[in-house]
């Protein structure tokens, strides 16, 4: 009796240790969902709304004329000889405004839809550092950083209806979505990193909303323009370093302008602040030759010390 008794408390001692073991290893692998994983969701399915302008020459030729002792001459004879006879260069002070009725009709270059499409939220309505709250994951990711992100221009072109754009005077749309978010970090150190796409292309007076995001928001979509995303990192308050590969404590997006081809696509990386007080300098070199129809350039931003402050890749088509 007293040996089966011994037997009986044995075998559940090897019972209980076995369930132990079991439970402690399981917990391992057991962490909780970060408390911000409804971000992943929530984010996307916002419904941004269209930005819509008008597109005349007005603001490009305002642009190019700030620019124009900056820009080399190859950007003024591909983009913008269209406008006047005469080519448009430093050593033309006061290039004329081109006409948007008599041809030949000036086309938007690449990056200046930058200029266009204001968004609608007052002042008022955003954020301390300027952010639009539809795009923001809220409290407490109140510091955002502009870690990179890629431009491709006409993209549709090859369609009956071009993705060229031209400066006529008429509505155009600006598209913006939320592709994709991700959190990342220990808890307390979370990091929301959100990907923002923006498709800009000619609209009719007529056409609903809801056509033109199904028109401009599809993979190849018809007419789309540009097609350009914004990689940001949202961050909580006084937070530095690394993130992503990316050091500092905020990059500010710049794009790349010029170019001696037609631009088809800039992908592009901030590595260090820029300041809009200092000097800096835009600097390129051909990488590769693929065919007679397409070359790429190494594209880089040195800041005010001769650091590197933005790199990028973009491709240029032959012309």
């Amino acid at each position: 009796m007293e040996r089966s008794i011994t037997c009986q408390a044995s075998r559940l001692r090897r019972q209980a240790q076995t369930f132990s073991h079991t439970v402690s290893s399981s917990c391992i692998f057991c962490r909780p969902s970060s408390s911000f994983a409804h971000l992943s969701i929530e984010l996307p399915s916002r419904r941004l709304p269209i930005l819509y302008d008008y597109l005349t020459p007005v603001p490009s030729h305002l642009l190019t004329t700030t620019l124009i002792d900056f820009l080399p001459p190859s950007f003024a004879q591909h983009y913008l000889s269209s406008s006047s006879s005469n080519t448009t260069t430093s050593s033309t002070p006061n290039p004329p405004l081109p006409s948007t009725t008599n041809p030949p009709i000036t086309s938007l270059p690449p990056a200046y839809h930058l200029i266009h499409f204001p968004p609608p939220t007052p002042p008022s309505a955003l954020l301390p550092d300027g952010t639009d709250p539809l795009q923001s994951p809220g409290t407490p990711f109140v510091r955002r950083m502009w870690a990179g992100g890629a431009l491709r221009f006409n993209p549709s072109s090859h369609k009956s209806r071009s993705g060229s754009v031209s400066l006529r005077g008429q509505r155009a749309a600006c598209v913006e979505r939320i592709v994709d978010v991700s959190v990342k970090g220990r808890e307390g150190e979370e990091k929301v990193f959100v990907g923002i796409e923006r498709r800009v292309g000619e609209c009719g007076e007529g056409e609903g909303e809801e056509a033109v995001r199904e028109r401009l928001g599809a993979e190849d979509g018809e007419g789309v323009a540009c097609v350009e995303r914004r990689n940001i990192v949202f961050m909580r308050e006084r937070e530095t370093g690394k993130v992503g590969g990316v050091e500092g404590e905020k990059a500010e997006g710049k794009k790349v302008l010029k170019g001696s081809g037609g631009i088809k696509e800039i992908e592009y990386r901030n590595l260090a602040p820029l300041y809009a007080t200092e000097e800096m300098k835009v600097c390129g070199r051909e990488i590769e030759e693929n065919g007679k129809s397409e070359r790429k350039f190494e594209v880089w931003v040195e800041g005010a010390e001769g650091g590197m402050s933005v790199r990028g890749v973009a491709k240029v088509a032959v012309v």
